[in-house]
């Protein structure tokens, strides 16, 4: 009997991390890593950074709980989310509620510990995520660039946990973040094209003439990407090979989403995979430069 209850209660452990999308919530750990150590301009590893690593995972996953809430009834109708927690009934609803104010107190007082301009971003970053971009996929196809500001914010948080005051090498950073999700998501509409449609979620891609109109966005903003992630060399923040690493990088970028889009539905997985390969290489040129430096 005991053996049985331990492995129910393992499952259901399993469930609960399951339903807070702890993939994104280990993404959010590194982009807010990298703007930590651009601002300490080292690879320091202190008590503070580990309390931002506390208080980014638990706000991440208050702000995924939430959304996997708002959307339980859209979910049931998509393919690639049908299965999740809350659709399936592994957890109720009464034990989302609690997951979600449990992590996001764990993260409200360890982002204290940090400083309150830490807990302001923390905050920011799930209020816009939550209860600006969520509803708002259902309403415009807007949401997309909505939903990046909080995808980027992490960056700007951990500058802040340093105590740094502002830099314009973070804001360029900020805006080369935000730019590289808009390929990316734009790449992961058309892949699930007919699950966001059958969900009402107005994704640009399945709006009249929005093929051609994400097409566009999609070269637009890898541009606004590439130009904007040299910034740091130039504010004397990063040095030449840094400079070099991501002009290649992004040139590779250009070169292989120019070609792809023109047949986007056919080699929009190939588009998916090349955003997700860049971001780690990007981060990596950041954390190897410091070092060297």
């Amino acid at each position: 009997m005991p053996i049985n209850m331990n492995k129910q209660m393992l499952k259901k452990i399993k469930h609960y991390i399951a339903f807070t999308k702890p993939g994104i919530s280990r993404a959010q750990l590194l982009t807010v890593s990298i703007g930590y150590f651009l601002a300490k301009q080292a690879i320091d590893i202190s008590d503070n950074f580990w309390y931002l690593m506390v208080a980014t995972y638990c706000f991440s996953s208050a702000a995924c709980g939430a959304n996997n809430m708002l959307e339980k009834s859209y979910d049931k109708k998509m393919s690639r989310t049908k299965l999740r927690e809350l659709v399936t009934g592994e957890i109720s609803i009464a034990e989302a509620y609690g997951i979600v104010a449990f992590v996001a107190l764990i993260g409200g007082y360890v982002a204290l510990k940090i400083n309150i301009q830490t807990m302001i971003v923390c905050v920011l970053t799930v209020a816009i995520y939550v209860g600006v971009y969520t509803p708002l996929k259902r309403k415009s196809w807007i949401n997309t660039h909505v939903g990046a500001i909080p995808g980027a914010l992490p960056l700007l948080g951990g500058w802040v946990a340093t105590g740094t005051p502002i830099h314009m090498a973070v804001v360029g950073l900020f805006f080369t973040l935000f730019c590289w999700q808009i390929p990316h998501f734009y790449a992961l509409s058309i892949m699930y094209f007919d699950d966001y449609k059958a969900a009402g979620f107005k994704m640009l891609p399945n709006q009249s003439g929005g093929i051609e109109a994400t097409k566009r966005q999609m070269i637009f903003f890898s541009c606004l990407m590439a130009i904007s992630s040299v910034g740091p060399f130039f504010l004397g923040f990063l040095s030449a090979f840094y400079l070099i690493g991501v002009s290649i990088l992004s040139i590779i970028f250009l070169i292989i989403t120019l070609r792809g889009i023109q047949d986007l539905r056919k080699n929009a997985k190939k588009l998916f995979l090349l955003s997700i390969i860049y971001l780690p290489l990007w981060f990596t040129l950041i954390v190897i430069d410091i070092i060297l430096n």
